[in-house]
């Protein structure tokens, strides 16, 4: 599932340049995906194609998404709305003690409530997994630790390569580069960089480490302590 070509299937979690990526493997590849199915998670990994993830700086998503929401806009919005706490959304503090709460999650993302797996990781993990894991949900169900996570992604992780949300443009020209021959890449360095650049401009996140209070930043580290570990963080 995900969003798949003929040599190269890209997960894509939610808020994470995905728009970016797909347009530029869209141009380097000369044409439309063989399936687009957009934050839908693998049901088996195909050995042949080369699989490559991005991922974002956790605390960069809780204020991004915190912000979207405080505009109205977005399913954990929705979702809070329905719950009859949109009033979380008065500030960010308030708003993290709703989501960082495990009790709140099936509220929050139905799916990180309904596999249990709140009670290991936060929303963003889970929303990393849901793409980094084949057959996730049904895997996730079966985690009963922390340690039962660390161990079960180790093992069954799809990905080959990772994109940092930070570094975008250059993490997918450095991929196609690596990788052309398995990918059948016959265009140079300089015309990836180019045409990465161009979309760059319009759709490439503009992520950066931000700033925010010490003890919220340290309430998400230990929620996302997974992306923090995997990815350095």
């Amino acid at each position: 599932m995900a969003v798949e070509f003929e040599k190269l299937v890209y997960l894509d979690p939610q808020k994470t340049g995905s728009t970016f990526v797909e347009e530029v493997l869209i141009e380097v590849f000369g044409g439309e995906p063989t399936l687009r199915a957009r934050h839908t998670p693998l049901k088996e990994r195909d050995p042949e194609r080369l699989h490559c993830i991005s991922v974002r700086d956790p605390w960069d998503q809780y204020l991004s998404l915190y912000r979207y929401g405080a505009d109205r806009r977005g399913g954990v919005y929705l979702n809070l709305k329905a719950a009859g706490l949109s009033d979380a959304y008065a500030s960010f503090g308030d708003w993290l003690d709703v989501v960082l709460d495990p009790a709140n999650a099936a509220m929050v993302a139905p799916n990180w409530g309904s596999t249990g797996i709140a009670r290991f990781v936060g929303v963003q993990s889970f929303r990393y997994l849901r793409m980094a894991l084949p057959r996730a949900l049904e895997r996730m169900r079966t985690m009963e630790s922390v340690e039962d996570v660390r161990e079960q992604h180790a093992q069954h992780k799809a990905w080959d390569v990772v994109l940092r949300t930070e570094t975008l443009a250059d993490d997918v020209v450095d991929m196609l580069d690596t990788h052309r021959d398995r990918l059948g890449i016959t265009m140079s360095r300089e015309d990836l960089d180019r045409i990465a650049r161009q979309h760059a401009g319009a759709n490439a996140s503009k992520s950066k480490r931000v700033e925010m209070e010490d003890a919220h930043r340290a309430r998400i580290a230990s929620s996302e302590w997974l992306l923090l570990e995997e990815f350095g963080y």
